[in-house]
C-alpha cells in the first residue's frame, strides 16, 4: 500500500515547467508517459504470462515460467517436492497466482530477491528457526564465470555491518548467521549477488562480470557488440562517467575521458559553450544519435546511456560521412523490473577560470602617459599631467573618477540550476522510459540579460507484441532558449576594454548614459535589454522514431528490422538593437555634453527550419553453430531525405525603441530574404562477423553510398573495411601457463571512408543575384554567374590503418589498451588559385587536388580493485596525432628560404613560423653594439625595453629569411587524462584530470590606442626602473610599431596545461535509514568543473584554451555544485 501511496503523491505533485514553447509536442509526450505508467507493474510477481502444462512435474512448469519471464527460481529440492505432477492452464495470469495454484495444499512460500524467486518450506523454515535460528558457521568459495577463484570479494550480511572478504583461495567464513538472513557478494567488475542462507552451511557463488568488464556491451555502427569481441579501435563511456559534475553542455563532460578524443572549449557563453570535438586530430566527426545524424550537445547528459567513439575502420560502415570518425550517442531505455523513479537536482555557481582584468584609473593614466612619452610626445602634450594621475589614484574628486568596470558590469559568480525526473521499468512484454529535464544558466552580466534555458522531454516504449514481433516508439523534444544582448558577445568584451576607468559609470541624471571612452558604445547599454536591446533565439527540436524487429519463424537467428525517423529543427531569432546616447558631465559647471549616439535602432528577424527523414530496413542473422562458430550478418538499406528553408526580414528608422516589431520600422532600407534547399542520400550496407570459440574474430563491412551533392557519374562510392583480432588469452598454452592473464587480444583493421562535407551541387554552374547597379537613378539587381563548374567533383577519400592490443591481468584488476594508426586523405577540394596565373579571367571551380596523411598512437592503462570496503578504479590515457600535407596546391618555389618557409607539400600542416627572441634591450649601448640591422633603419628606432631578435642566417640584418619554426597550431597534438574513482562505505569520490601538450598560444599584450590595458601589462612591463631583460611585457608605446609586434618566441607561448576538469564527492544515505521511507537511494554530492589549472599562461591571467589573448571573448567558466540523486 505504501508504494501505491507514494506513486499517487508523485502523480499529484507532478513536475511543472514555467515555460514550454513546444506545446504542439506535449500531447505526444504525455501519451507516451500515460502508456508508460499503465504498463508499469507494482510487484515483480504481477508479471502476466500464459502457460499450458498437462500433467507435468513442478520442476518442468517452473522452467516454463523462467523461459517466459525474466525471473529464475531458487529452491532446495530436499525441502520442495518438484517431482509432483500438476495440470496448469493459465492465460495472461500473474506469476504469483500461478504459483499459488501450483503449490495449493502445500506449505511452500515464495520470496522475490531482485530477479530471483526463492521457494521455501514454511514448516522447515519454522523448524530451523525454532530449533536454533542460527547456523554456527557459513562458508564457501567464490569464483568467476570461468571457475577461477576471486580473492578480495566482499561478503556482507544484508542489512548489517557484519561481513568479511575472501582469501587468496576465494574462500570465506562467517560465524553465527541466521537462516533467514541474506548474504551479499560484491566485487569490482562483477555483478552483485544475493543468496538466502536458509539451511545451507556451505554456499559457493559463481560471480558474473558486469557491463564494465569484458561482457560490457558497446554500441557500434547499426548494432551492439560485446567489448571482448571488438576488432576495431572503439572507446566508450556510460552515463556514470558524464554526469559526475552537472554541465549545461553535454560536450563539456567528455574531455579526458577517452584516448583520441580531442576537445577545446573556446567560450563560456550561456547556451553557446559547446566544445570543439575531433577524433585523432581530424576534422569534425559524424555524430549519430539513436541511429540518426544530429547534434547532441543539447541532449541532457542524464538522458544518455552511452557514447561510443569509432576511430578506425569501425567507422567505415558509415561510408561517405565517416572520414573523420564517428560518435555514437545512445539514449536510455526502459529495463525489466519494478517502476524506478529518479530525481536529480543540482544548484551551481559559475565564475571565470582565468581572465586578464583591466587596470584602474591611476594605472591607466600612468600607462598612457608612459606610452605617449615613449612615442616621442612632449611632456606638456601628454593626455594626463602628474596632478591628474594623482587625482585618479585618489578617487575622491568626482571629475576624476576611478571606475572598476568589472565590478560595474560583471558578476564574479552566476547561478545555474539543473533538474530532471525520469521513470523507468517494465516486464518481459513491455518496457518504458520517460524523462523530463530543465536547465537554467545565467551569464556574467549583472543585468542578468545573458541567460540560457533548456527543456528536455523524452519517452520511449519497447513492446513485445507477439513472440516474434517487437515494436519500439520514441518521441523526444528539446526547447533551447538563448537570451542575450543585441551586441555580439565578442564585441561586448571588446567594448568592455573600451570603457576607460577614468569615466564614471553613472551620472546625476539616471536617465542619461555616461560616455566611457573611445566611441559612442557603452557596455552599460550593451549588456542591458532595456537600454541596448536584445538578441533572442529559440531552437526547438522534435524527433520521432518508429521501429520494429521481426524474428522470422523456423529460421533460427534470422530477423528483419525496420526504422523510420523524423527529425525537425526549428530556429527563430529576433535581434532588436536600441539606439542610445552618451553624455559627459562637469561637476563644476553642472553641465551635460552630448558626446554622440550609437547605431540607429534596427530589428532583424529570421526563421529557419530543417527536416530530415531517415529510413532503415535490414536483414540480420545471428547464430552459433556447434558451440564454436558464431556468425553474425547484416544487410541494410538506408535513405535520408533532407530539406530546409529560411527567411529573414530587416527594418530600421524606428520612431521609438518601445515598439520592437517590424511594423514600427520606417520605409527606408527594409529588406527581406530567404532560400530553400534539399538533399538526399541512399546507401546499401553489408557486414559479416565471425568468431571461432571467442578466440579468432573477423569482421568485414561494405557500404555503397550515393549522394546528390555530386554529378550523376560520381554519386556512388564503395567503402570497404576489414578487421580481425586474436584473443591469445583463450589459447590453452596461455590459460595453462599464464593463468594471471585475464584477456590478451591483438587486433588490426583496414578501412576506406569518405567525406562529403562540401556545399550542395558544386558541380553545377549557376547564377546568383549581384550587387545592384543604378540605371536612370534606379537601383536594379542583376544576375551573375557563380563561376566555372567541375563535373568531376566527388568526395574526399580516406584510408585508415590501425593496429591495437588489449590486455588485462589479475582478473581484470590491471587493464590497458594500445593503438597505433596511419591515415591517408586524398581528394581534398581546392582551387588552382596559386598554380594558375591571375589573368585566367574566371572564378576557378573546386577540384579534388590536395592530400594529407596523419599518424599517431593511443595508450590507456588502469587499475581497479578493493581492499575491504575501499573500492577503486584509477586509469590514465595518452594520445598523440599529427598530420602532414602530402600534396598542397601551391606555386613552385625555387628560393631555398621560400621552400623552407612557404612550401606546404611534405610538411606538417600546422607549423608556426616566427623570429627567435633573445630577451629585451636593457641599454642604448647594447643597441649600438648589436652588430646587425634589426629595424632596417640602422637600429635608429630601437630603444631599451624593445625585443631583441636573433640574426639566424648571420647576414647582418633581420628580415623574413630569419624566421624559424617556433611552434605548433592552436589545437593540441598530445592529450591525456587521469580518471580516479574511489568508494568507501557510503562515500564516493571521483576526479577527472585533463591536459594537452604540443600546443601554441599567440599572445598580444600591448597598449592598443586608448583602449584600457589589462593589469598584466602594468604589473609586468619593462620600465627603466624595472630594467629586466626577461620582463614578459616590453616597453609600451601608443603604437607598438613593427619591432615589438613581430611574430616571435617572445609572444608565441607554450600552451601546455593540466586541468582538474571535474571532481565529485558524494554520500549515499544507508539503506536501513531509507527502507522505512520507501526510498531506494538518496545521495548528496558536491562537485566542480574546471576547478584548477596548471599552465605557463597563468602568469598572463590567460586560460590555456583561450581564443583571444587580449580578452575579447566570453571567458571559460569554472563551477561548483551542490546536488542530490533520489531514487524510488
Amino acid at each position: 500500500m505504501k508504494k501505491n501511496t507514494i506513486k499517487e503523491k508523485i502523480k499529484q505533485h507532478s513536475f511543472s515547467l514555467n515555460r514550454i514553447q513546444i506545446v504542439r509536442y506535449v500531447s505526444l509526450l504525455l501519451f507516451g508517459f500515460v502508456v508508460n505508467i499503465l504498463a508499469s507493474s507494482v510487484s515483480a510477481q504481477d508479471t502476466r504470462i500464459s502457460i499450458e502444462a498437462n500433467h507435468l512435474p513442478v520442476r518442468e512448469v517452473l522452467k516454463m515460467i523462467e523461459t517466459k519471464s525474466d525471473y529464475h527460481f531458487a529452491y532446495n529440492n530436499k525441502l520442495i517436492d518438484v517431482t509432483r505432477k500438476v495440470d496448469i492452464h493459465a492465460t495472461n495470469e500473474k506469476i504469483s497466482d500461478i504459483l499459488k495454484r501450483i503449490f495449493k495444499g502445500t506449505d511452500v512460500i515464495s520470496t522475490v530477491i531482485d530477479h530471483q524467486i526463492v521457494l521455501a518450506s514454511a514448516k522447515s523454515m519454522g523448524e530451523v528457526q525454532d530449533d536454533s535460528g542460527t547456523l554456527p558457521k557459513v562458508s564457501g568459495k567464490v569464483t568467476d564465470s570461468k571457475g577461477q577463484v576471486l580473492p578480495g570479494v566482499t561478503v556482507m550480511v544484508q542489512g548489517t555491518s557484519k561481513g568479511t572478504i575472501t582469501d587468496t583461495n576465494g574462500m570465506y567464513t562467517l560465524q553465527n548467521i541466521r537462516s533467514s538472513q541474506t548474504l551479499e557478494f560484491s566485487f569490482i567488475g562483477m555483478q552483485k549477488s544475493s543468496v538466502l542462507v536458509g539451511d545451507h552451511s556451505v554456499i559457493n557463488v559463481k560471480m558474473v562480470e558486469t557491463a564494465t568488464g569484458l561482457n560490457e556491451v558497446v554500441v557500434v555502427g547499426y548494432g551492439t557488440e560485446k567489448k571482448v569481441n571488438l576488432t576495431g579501435a572503439i572507446s566508450s563511456v556510460t552515463t556514470q562517467d558524464i554526469v559526475v559534475s552537472p554541465a549545461a553542455s553535454t560536450t563539456a563532460t567528455l574531455p579526458g575521458l577517452m584516448p583520441g578524443l580531442v576537445t577545446k572549449q573556446t567560450t563560456g557563453a550561456p547556451g553557446n559553450d559547446e566544445l570543439q570535438l575531433n577524433i585523432r586530430g581530424f576534422d569534425s566527426p559524424l555524430v549519430i544519435v539513436d541511429g540518426v545524424e544530429q547534434d547532441f550537445n543539447n541532449i541532457d547528459p542524464n538522458e544518455i546511456a552511452s557514447i561510443s567513439v569509432l576511430k578506425d575502420a569501425s567507422a567505415a560502415i558509415y561510408g561517405s560521412r565517416a572520414g573523420n570518425g564517428v560518435i555514437l550517442v545512445t539514449t536510455k531505455r526502459g529495463q525489466t523490473g519494478k517502476p524506478v523513479i529518479t530525481l536529480n537536482s543540482s544548484f551551481t555557481e559559475q565564475g571565470v577560470t582565468l581572465f586578464p582584468k583591466p587596470v584602474n584609473a591611476g594605472q591607466y593614466a600612468t600607462l598612457i602617459t608612459e606610452a605617449e612619452l615613449n612615442s616621442g610626445i612632449a611632456p606638456q602634450n601628454t593626455r594626463f599631467t602628474s596632478a591628474d594621475i594623482q587625482k585618479y589614484y585618489a578617487g575622491n574628486d568626482p571629475n576624476y573618477p576611478n571606475t572598476n568596470w568589472w565590478n560595474v558590469i560583471m558578476n564574479n559568480w552566476s547561478p545555474q540550476q539543473q533538474h530532471n525526473l525520469s521513470l523507468s521499468g517494465g516486464n518481459e512484454r513491455i518496457k518504458y522510459y520517460g524523462f523530463l529535464g530543465y536547465l537554467n544558466q545565467v551569464g556574467m552580466f549583472k543585468t542578468g540579460d545573458d541567460k540560457f534555458s533548456r527543456y528536455n522531454l523524452m519517452t520511449n516504449i519497447d513492446a513485445k507484441v507477439t513472440d516474434h514481433l517487437s515494436v519500439s516508439f520514441d518521441v523526444s523534444a528539446i526547447d533551447a532558449i538563448t537570451n542575450q544582448p543585441s551586441r555580439d558577445l565578442t564585441d561586448i568584451w571588446m567594448d568592455f576594454y573600451d570603457a576607460q576607468p577614468i569615466y564614471p559609470s553613472s551620472l546625476p541624471d539616471p536617465t542619461k548614459l555616461p560616455y566611457v571612452g573611445t566611441n559612442m558604445l557603452t557596455p552599460l547599454a550593451e549588456t542591458s535589454r532595456a537600454l541596448g536591446g536584445y538578441n533572442d533565439a529559440t531552437n526547438q527540436t522534435l524527433t520521432g522514431t518508429l521501429s520494429f524487429t521481426y524474428e522470422i519463424p523456423k529460421i533460427t537467428g534470422l530477423s528483419l528490422k525496420g526504422m523510420a525517423n523524423y527529425y525537425q529543427l526549428s530556429s527563430e531569432t529576433k535581434d532588436f538593437w536600441k539606439q542610445s546616447s552618451v553624455y559627459t558631465y562637469n561637476y563644476d559647471t553642472k553641465a551635460y555634453t552630448l558626446m554622440g549616439s550609437d547605431m540607429p535602432t534596427t530589428l532583424d528577424q529570421s526563421f529557419y527550419q530543417n527536416q530530415l527523414i531517415t529510413t532503415q530496413l535490414s536483414l540480420n542473422y545471428n547464430r552459433t553453430f556447434a558451440k564454436l562458430h558464431h556468425l553474425k550478418a547484416l544487410f541494410l538499406f538506408e535513405t535520408e531525405t533532407q530539406n530546409d528553408h529560411w527567411f529573414s526580414a530587416h527594418g530600421e528608422d524606428f520612431l521609438t525603441g518601445a515598439i520592437d516589431y517590424l511594423f514600427g520600422a520606417g520605409s527606408i532600407n527594409q529588406r527581406v530574404n530567404g532560400s530553400a534547399d534539399e538533399m538526399g542520400r541512399a546507401s546499401l550496407v553489408g557486414r559479416i562477423n565471425y568468431d571461432y570459440n571467442d578466440k579468432y574474430l573477423f569482421e568485414a563491412t561494405l557500404r555503397d553510398d550515393a549522394s546528390a551533392k555530386f554529378p550523376p557519374g560520381h554519386r556512388w562510392g564503395l567503402f570497404p573495411s576489414l578487421s580481425a583480432a586474436w584473443r591469445a588469452s583463450e589459447e590453452p598454452f596461455v590459460k595453462n601457463k599464464l593463468p594471471w592473464i585475464y584477456n590478451f587480444k591483438l587486433r588490426g583493421s583496414y578501412g576506406q571512408m569518405g567525406e562529403d562535407n562540401i556545399g550542395n551541387f558544386q558541380y553545377l554552374s549557376g547564377y546568383q543575384f549581384t550587387t545592384p547597379y543604378v540605371f536612370n537613378e534606379i537601383a536594379q539587381s542583376g544576375l551573375g554567374v557563380t563561376g566555372l563548374a567541375n563535373p568531376n567533383l566527388t568526395w574526399e577519400k580516406i584510408t585508415m590503418y590501425d593496429a591495437g592490443l588489449d590486455l588485462s591481468v589479475l582478473n581484470g584488476k590491471i587493464y590497458s589498451t594500445i593503438d597505433a594508426f596511419y591515415r591517408e586523405l586524398t581528394g581534398i577540394p581546392a582551387s588552382r588559385l596559386t598554380s594558375l596565373p591571375s589573368t585566367f579571367g574566371a572564378n576557378l571551380p573546386l577540384e579534388n587536388l590536395n592530400s594529407q596523411n596523419n599518424r599517431g598512437y593511443e595508450i590507456a592503462l588502469g587499475n581497479k580493485g578493493n581492499i575491504g570496503k575501499l573500492i577503486w578504479d584509477v586509469s590514465v590515457n595518452f594520445s598523440f596525432s599529427r598530420a602532414k600535407w602530402e600534396h598542397f596546391e601551391e606555386p613552385t618555389y625555387t628560393d631555398p628560404d621560400q621552400i623552407r618557409l612557404y612550401k606546404q607539400s611534405g610538411n606538417w600542416t600546422d607549423r608556426y613560423f616566427g623570429y627567435i627572441a633573445e630577451g629585451l634591450f636593457t641599454s642604448q649601448a647594447q643597441i649600438d653594439n648589436l652588430g646587425y640591422d634589426q629595424d632596417g633603419q640602422g637600429n635608429k628606432t630601437l630603444h631599451p625595453g624593445d625585443i631583441i631578435y636573433k640574426d639566424v642566417n648571420h647576414d647582418g640584418k633581420i628580415d623574413w629569411r630569419d624566421q624559424e619554426i617556433i611552434g605548433y597550431g592552436t589545437l593540441p597534438h598530445q592529450i591525456y587524462g587521469l580518471n580516479i574513482k574511489l568508494k568507501y562505505n557510503d562515500f564516493d569520490f571521483s576526479m577527472l584530470g585533463q591536459g594537452a601538450l604540443m600546443i601554441s598560444v599567440p599572445l598580444s599584450f600591448q597598449i592598443n590606442s586608448y583602449r584600457t590595458p589589462p593589469d598584466v601589462i602594468f604589473n609586468n612591463r619593462w620600465t627603466p626602473e624595472n630594467n629586466n631583460a626577461n620582463a614578459i611585457i616590453p616597453r609600451q608605446t601608443m603604437n607598438p610599431g613593427t619591432n615589438n609586434s613581430l611574430g616571435s618566441t617572445y609572444w608565441l607561448k607554450n600552451g601546455d596545461y593540466f586541468r582538474i576538469k571535474t571532481f565529485s564527492l558524494g554520500y549515499t544515505v544507508p539503506k536501513k535509514i531509507l527502507n522505512n521511507l520507501d526510498i531506494s537511494q538518496l545521495r548528496f554530492f558536491v562537485s566542480g568543473m574546471n576547478v584548477f589549472t596548471i599552465s605557463a599562461l597563468s602568469k598572463y591571467n590567460v586560460d590555456p584554451e583561450t581564443v583571444s589573448t587580449n580578452g575579447w571573448y566570453y571567458p571559460q567558466q569554472r563551477t561548483f555544485t551542490l546536488g542530490l540523486n533520489l531514487t524510488f
